[in-house]
Parts: structure tokens; sequence; C-alpha cells
């Protein structure tokens, strides 16, 4: 699922690193995804299914993508039916509802999202 997820990032105008390690700060940290686009620095974690994303590791590696400089934390998985929403800046503090991290696919007439990868 990485290499989907990268090739998508790489048609967005992103330069990926799947699968690095990086070097320095507390630790060792290690995430599924590196890729940057201009100012955006992006880290994320990719599954094949949502039942393998460990929430305690999730946590972790946000606070280490963090530590690393990343402005992007991504988590991608190709299980349909699953909307990623954030709730991050003025949307903490204004009362404003959570938007969507990622616009929501289409959905097709037998009720299955359409795909870009």
């Amino acid at each position: 699922m990485c290499l989907n997820a990268a090739a998508a990032l790489r048609q967005q105008g992103y330069y990926v690193v799947p699968g690095a390690t990086i070097i320095g700060g507390a630790g060792t940290p290690d995430t599924d995804l590196l890729a940057w686009n201009g100012y955006h620095l992006l880290a994320g974690e990719a599954k094949a299914a949502t039942a393998l994303f460990d929430p305690d590791k999730l946590v972790l590696e946000i606070s280490e993508a963090a530590e690393m400089g990343a402005t992007i934390y991504l988590i991608t998985c190709p299980e349909p039916g699953i909307e990623l929403l954030q709730l991050t800046g003025d949307s903490l503090t204004s009362g404003m509802p959570m938007t969507h991290a990622v616009p929501p696919l289409p959905v097709k007439a037998d009720d299955t999202p359409e795909t870009t990868c």
C-alpha cells in the first residue's frame, strides 16, 4: 500500500521516499512515507486494512513526525468507507466543524468508492 500512496503523492507533485529512516532527534523514527513539495514535509503510515493501524503507535509516530519537522501527517489505507477528518489550527478554538483531511472519493452506482490508483 505504501507504493500506491507514493505514486498518488508523486502525481500531486511530491518527491517521495517510501520507507524512510530518519537519523537524529531523540530516536530513530521511521516512516512509511516521507515526501516533500515546496515547504510541505509529509510523513505517514500506510496499511492494507484499517484494523492494522495501532492507535498508540500512531500517537508515537505523529509525535516523531512533528519532531522531524513534518508539516503534514498522512495515514492511508485502500479500504473503502473510511473518512479521515482533521481538526487543526483555527478550527480548534473557533467552533468551526471538522473538515475532511482529504476530499471524499465519488461513489459509483454500486456504492463502492472510485479509486485513483
